[in-house]
């Protein structure tokens, strides 16, 4: 653990409480164009692909409109998240003040990580931004790939996510897991069912954690 060198992030329910949004959005777009009322299981069944693949998914009639439809829906209920959870800004600056490489791997699709990150003004933390696939997540081969962009071995990365899927491919990918659930869409048993290296429920905890060092 004393040989992290860099930290990567998921995003929705780790940097923010966006998987509500996320949700939200994909009801309202369904709905509008194809008239279905999906149910929140119905399509966080298929979360692990990035939006294209959802869409795919579910409406593979009406892809581009729906896909179209949902990006718009997503940029206009982003106001519903507006800010980062409390502490993240400080953890981040923590994080530069000591030198950590940074990045975030997400499993949201190109178009709503860069409205997410613009929208929260955060994007200049990361040095390397990873978006998600539309038919599997790719986090393992993610964190590879950036271990390698900052010549690393994933061993001296670690990745920070909320669901146990995070866990699942830190560990594929040789990483150090840090599982977080300070988000209400995570779940802190399930979490520790999966033997996270770490595992934090409130960011404070986190931030003294970094701190430590």
């Amino acid at each position: 653990m004393n040989k992290l060198k860099g930290i990567i992030f998921d995003f929705d329910g780790t940097l923010a409480d966006t998987l509500p949004v996320c949700i939200l959005s994909f009801q309202q777009a369904f709905e509008r164009v194809t008239g279905i009322k999906y149910s929140e299981k119905e399509i966080t069944q298929y979360f692990g692909r990035s939006e294209e693949g959802i869409v795919a998914a579910l409406a593979p009639d009406d892809y581009d409109k729906t896909l179209k439809t949902y990006i718009e829906t997503y940029k206009k209920n982003h106001y519903l998240c507006p800010d980062l959870f409390d502490g993240i800004i400080e953890v981040l600056d923590e994080l530069v003040k000591k030198k950590f490489k940074i990045a975030l791997i997400t499993g949201k699709g190109k178009h709503t990580i860069d409205i997410a990150l613009e929208s929260m003004n955060i994007k200049k933390y990361f040095e390397y931004v990873e978006h998600g696939h539309p038919e599997k997540s790719i986090k393992a081969e993610c964190i590879d790939k950036i271990s390698k962009l900052w010549k690393l071995n994933t061993a001296e990365v670690a990745y920070i996510g909320d669901q146990p899927a995070d866990i699942i491919d830190c560990k594929t990918a040789g990483a150090f897991s840090i599982a977080v659930s300070w988000a209400k869409t995570s779940n802190y048993n399930k979490l520790l069912k999966h033997s996270p290296d770490l595992l934090f429920c409130e960011i404070n905890q986190f931030k003294y954690w970094i701190q430590n060092f």
